[in-house]
């Protein structure tokens, strides 16, 4: 049986239909390359193909995808259309507005052409959400049936606001959005007050037109955990498709638990965690979702934490049962020894596997992996991309070409 191979990515070269002209031959160390920024980015992980198109910066930025999550139904009173309990959670191409005054006037008309626009709480722009009485204006939101896609940045100041007044005002901004029922994407940047979530609560429990929850560059302590928790458990169990927590400040239990809310949303298929100060443990947990039968996850991004050894394993002895998961982003994870890859890399001969991307960039693979790799995928029909570049330097040309050689080989 031949495998299904079409993309290697060894460095900076892509191999094709599992054939390398030079089976790892060449391959520098400075093309298998340097080890990359742990911030979360998925610029290399959304449309992974096997080839490189540039060099990305990993700085953390929000990826493309995800926001520009508009809709074409309009929200009404939080009740779905009957299309909506089939309907995937998909992009969209809506204009994004930025937050001025005259974006502040459409949005208190209720302009069906707003759909999707981004609240920035920051000292430095000339016009931002600070400028507005959110008690008085609030309704523009709270009151909105046509907008899809909400980004609330808090910028600068906002981490340590000991203005009172400054404090009440985004307090009034955010009880305006828990009214909202038809916003189908929100999006969380950069920092919030601690009672955020608390405050939100009525949004999360009575818009059944959320489809995908962002929250980016913040710091759950243990209440602001319990209080996600909490939110996460009040949304309509078959709404949510996408959550993405990414350069996310939580210790283990908090991961831990935050997977275990998940576990009831039974329609998710895209779900992204990148946690920061936390080691694999929470991988149990999140091995136990991808054991759900119900689970419909289609696209899990794990870049840049610290899974560990134990984490990796978990999460091959899931995967070897589980038959929904395409893609898979384990980048940066360097914690991960060539142990704990060998050990994971079994899922791949596992004849339920249904993984058709895997994102392996820049980990510690070893010679051992690689190899464990390739024999793994002689016989999986499935897997169609594989990115084994930026290894740290952790592969020898000796270990490339038995990689190689093994994939060209049909009788390995």
């Amino acid at each position: 049986m031949e495998n299904a191979i079409g993309n290697v990515l060894v460095g900076d070269t892509a191999e094709r239909g599992g054939r390398a002209d030079a089976a790892g031959e060449g391959v520098s160390e400075d093309e298998r390359g340097e080890a990359v920024d742990s911030d979360c980015d998925e610029s290399d992980d959304d449309d992974f193909n096997g080839e490189v198109t540039s060099d990305h910066e990993h700085d953390g930025d929000v990826s493309e995808r995800g926001d520009d999550c508009a809709d074409e139904a309009n929200g009404n009173d939080g009740e779905e259309s009957d299309d909506d309990e089939e309907e995937d959670y998909e992009d969209s191409d809506s204009e994004w507005f930025e937050f001025d005054e005259e974006t502040l006037l459409q949005m208190k008309r209720n302009d069906p052409n707003v759909t999707s626009a981004e609240v920035r709480f920051d000292d430095v722009d000339d016009y931002n959400a600070f400028d507005v009485d959110w008690d008085r204006e609030g309704d523009c939101i709270g009151e909105n049936t046509h907008l899809k896609s909400l980004i609330m940045a808090m910028m600068g100041t906002h981490y340590n606001m000991d203005d009172e007044d400054r404090r009440a005002n985004v307090v009034a901004f955010y009880r305006a959005v828990a009214r909202n029922r038809s916003i189908r994407h929100i999006s969380m940047r950069h920092g919030h007050i601690g009672d955020m979530f608390e405050i939100l609560s009525p949004f999360f429990g009575h818009n059944h037109n959320l489809r995908g929850v962002d929250i980016w560059g913040s710091d759950l302590d243990e209440r602001s955990t319990r209080l996600l928790v909490s939110a996460l458990s009040r949304c309509k169990t078959t709404s949510l498709r996408t959550i993405k927590l990414c350069s996310t400040q939580i210790d283990n239990e908090g991961a831990a638990k935050i997977v275990n809310a998940l576990a009831v949303h039974n329609n998710l298929k895209e779900v992204t965690l990148c946690f920061r100060n936390t080691v694999g443990d929470w991988c149990t947990a999140l091995a136990q979702l991808l054991l759900n039968p119900m689970s419909k996850i289609e696209d899990l991004i794990l870049g840049y934490n610290h899974l560990m050894d134990e984490g990796a394993i978990a999460l091959g002895n899931a995967l070897a049962n589980n038959s929904t998961l395409k893609k898979l982003s384990l980048n940066g994870n360097v914690s991960v020894t060539s142990t704990g890859w060998v050990a994971f890399s079994s899922c791949l001969a596992n004849h339920n596997s249904s993984l058709e991307v895997l994102n392996l960039r820049g980990n510690n693979i070893g010679d051992d992996g690689v190899t464990a790799f390739a024999n793994a995928l002689v016989n999986n029909t499935k897997l169609t991309d594989l990115d084994l570049s930026h290894t740290q330097g952790s592969v020898s040309s000796v270990g490339w070409r038995t990689f190689f050689n093994l994939l060209r080989n049909p009788n390995s």
